[in-house]
């Protein structure tokens, strides 16, 4: 619905059409911050590495980057 209007606005270049639209997104913000409280349970995947990636657009083509934050080139799971 949100996407919709979302679209909707811009194809018509109507603002007015996001009337509303802020309201359901504060009441989804709010929920998932009551519910996130709540959530007490450990990370799903412990001792893992971190990796930071991005994509870099080039004239014709899209460059991946990788930067691993660990040493000795170790991969998954540490113990």
């Amino acid at each position: 619905y949100i996407n919709q209007k979302l679209i909707q606005a811009m194809i018509q270049q109507k603002p007015d059409a996001l009337d509303g639209i802020e309201d359901i997104i504060e009441k989804f913000k709010s929920a998932f911050d009551s519910i996130s409280k709540t959530d007490y349970s450990a990370p799903l995947m412990a001792g893992t590495e971190q990796v930071y990636a991005g994509l870099t657009y080039s004239k014709g083509t899209l460059d991946e980057t990788y930067l691993d934050n660990q040493t000795h080139g170790k991969r998954g799971f540490t113990i």
